[in-house]
């Protein structure tokens, strides 16, 4: 992540210099935000600060005339979720700096306004992206074999598409996570994208009325995906390797969609 020097959200100078501060501290007050988000934030202020390069005006502290500015300009092209994503990026880097409450230029009612205007204009809407249907499903997993890698890939397709899971809270599933039921499986996600603080949430997965879940094969398959043993979720499947060749998946949530 390339960051200008006046983005402070990384490295923030105030903290680093603050000798009341052990170290411990700022080691944790630096990771007040997800990686993601930070990356994102560094481009938007990045954008913004060119922009006022260009047109010399002063980013840091900026005026609220500057920034509403900006965000007409930006609005030509982008969507309104784009141009709000751009004003918490300014308001979060002023902030770093000590412009905080009224001193935030981005809290200024001018921008409050210039937003509305914009969201009026432009709408919120976001198009989603096309979803997979069962019979992609079926076409999916019938791409992979019967090794141990394949078992464990094809069952993270079937878990996916049933519990609904991101990408990265799939990889990050433990067996300590999983609890399996006469009913089906409980999945404990102890932190995500939309759970930054770590609540946690788990998420129940039904089994169908006589089959067990493909992905129940894939965990309950010899030997160790990960470094982790499988025996104890063997056990706590009930079931053998091989065993559950061909079984259907559970229907998860497209029953309700009704396309199941």
């Amino acid at each position: 992540m390339r960051a200008k020097k006046n983005f402070l959200l990384v490295k923030n100078q105030r903290i680093e210099q603050n000798e009341r501060l052990s170290e411990k501290a700022k080691a944790r007050l630096g990771k007040s935000k997800a990686d993601n988000t930070l990356k994102a934030y560094c481009a938007d202020w990045s954008d913004f600060s060119d922009w006022c390069r260009y047109h010399g005006e002063r980013d840091l502290p900026a005026r609220p005339e500057t920034i509403v500015n900006y965000l007409n300009d930006l609005a030509d092209d982008a969507k309104a979720n784009t141009v709000a994503r751009r004003v918490t990026a300014i308001s979060e880097n002023h902030m770093a700096a000590g412009y905080t409450g009224k001193n935030n230029p981005a809290k200024d009612a001018l921008v409050r306004t210039a937003m509305e205007a914009i969201r009026r204009e432009k709408g919120t809407f976001q198009q989603g992206k096309a979803p997979i249907l069962m019979e992609t499903l079926y076409v999916l997993a019938d791409c992979f074999g019967d090794d141990i890698v394949s078992l464990r890939d094809r069952a993270l397709i079937f878990l996916g598409f049933a519990g609904a899971f991101r990408r990265s809270e799939l990889v990050a599933i433990q067996v300590e996570h999983l609890t399996f039921t006469t009913q089906g499986l409980v999945i404990l996600v102890p932190q995500s994208k939309s759970d930054q603080l770590g609540r946690g949430t788990e998420i129940a997965v039904p089994f169908p009325a006589v089959h067990a879940q493909p992905y129940a094969q894939g965990l309950a398959a010899d030997g160790q995906v990960g470094g982790t043993d499988r025996e104890e979720v063997r056990s706590a499947c009930g079931v053998q390797p091989g065993e559950l060749r061909g079984a259907q998946p559970a229907p998860g949530i497209c029953d309700e969609c009704g396309t199941a």
